[in-house]
């Protein structure tokens, strides 16, 4: 299971390095950006009519006490997998959980920070996804500072992370989630810093491009881990409002990457200082999150009892308010 989890986490990723490779060609022969935001939301619209298609999650199923539900979609996977019937999962529960008085309850956003454990990890899991989102998008937009044609650049960027998600499903497999989110995190801050470097000499075209993809490379793996990464460390009755609320870090990331690609304006190297600091905190302060490889995953908020430590807590906390005030400084700087 943990198998299945962390590749068709990590392969679906390979569709949007491919989304924003087409993006790049359309761009190129369509230079009205109004038109290309028509072009591409027109081929989004079918997708609003699978949704009926996509079977609820059997897991959040019975941690809701829809047991039954969850029943039948394992009945009819087992189905069409040929592998005949299924046990009966109210076999399995005991009586109070099975009639659903304590599956029923339920949990809202405040429920990620009432355990201390999950608070951490709540913390952490946000500024990994903010950081990403930021260096992400922020490499994808800097390449007009890199020089050369940037619609090539752009098309390029977006293809080197076809790639990495490979190595991402060995990294996951060998070496585990922390490690390998940590080991790309570092890996980006190394090649932005070098980028940063390089932009000293602009004459070394094709070495700040190279530095520049590598960051790419690694910042791209390091997306596809925290997004198995997230939904293994979340219990389930909480995990769609913690995928939820570190998507929408990521999000604030993205939007914060334009400001700080705008710092070029002013010196070209500020940019990738700025990614390479970012992915650095992000990538230590990883490692204070547990491992998942092989592990159960969590269902209920008292099974998430990892990480107790009150000193890493207070660092969590401390390290997101500076990240915060740095980006509340680029935003009143700007």
């Amino acid at each position: 299971m943990f198998i299945f989890l962390g590749t068709t986490g990590t392969l679906s990723q390979g569709c949007f390095a491919v989304s924003i490779a087409v993006l790049g060609v359309l761009a190129y022969y369509i230079r009205h950006w109004r038109i290309l935001v028509i072009a591409t939301c027109i081929p989004s619209l079918p997708c609003l009519l699978l949704f009926k298609y996509i079977p609820e999650s059997p897991r959040w199923l019975v941690a809701k006490g829809r047991v039954k539900e969850a029943e039948k979609i394992l009945q009819d996977a087992a189905k069409e997998n040929r592998q005949g019937s299924v046990p009966v999962i109210v076999d399995f529960k005991d009586p109070d959980e099975a009639s659903g008085k304590k599956a029923t309850a339920q949990y809202g956003f405040f429920d990620l920070f009432i355990i201390p454990s999950l608070r951490i990890i709540t913390v952490i899991t946000m500024t990994a996804w903010f950081v990403n989102g930021l260096v992400y998008y922020g490499l994808s937009l800097n390449v007009k500072n890199l020089g050369g044609n940037v619609y090539l650049t752009f098309i390029f960027a977006a293809l080197v992370e076809i790639p990495s998600y490979s190595i991402t499903l060995v990294f996951m497999e060998y070496f585990g989630r922390r490690r390998s989110f940590f080991g790309f995190m570092i890996a980006a801050a190394v090649a932005c810093f070098t980028c940063m470097k390089l932009q000293l000499y602009p004459e070394s075209t094709m070495l700040i491009a190279s530095a520049a993809m590598l960051g790419k490379f690694c910042i791209s793996a390091s997306y596809a881990v925290v997004y198995v990464y997230a939904a293994e460390l979340f219990p389930t009755v909480v995990r769609s409002i913690g995928l939820g609320l570190t998507s929408v870090s990521s999000r604030l990331g993205g939007i914060l990457s334009p400001l700080i690609v705008a710092f070029a304006e002013y010196d070209k190297t500020l940019p990738m200082m700025v990614f390479a600091s970012f992915a650095l905190i992000a990538g230590l302060l990883g490692l204070k999150l547990p491992e998942t490889k092989g592990k159960s995953l969590p269902d209920t908020l008292e099974e998430n009892g990892s990480l107790k430590s009150r000193k890493g807590m207070l660092c969590c906390h401390l390290t997101v308010s500076s990240l915060m005030s740095i980006s509340l400084s680029v935003l009143l700087v700007l």
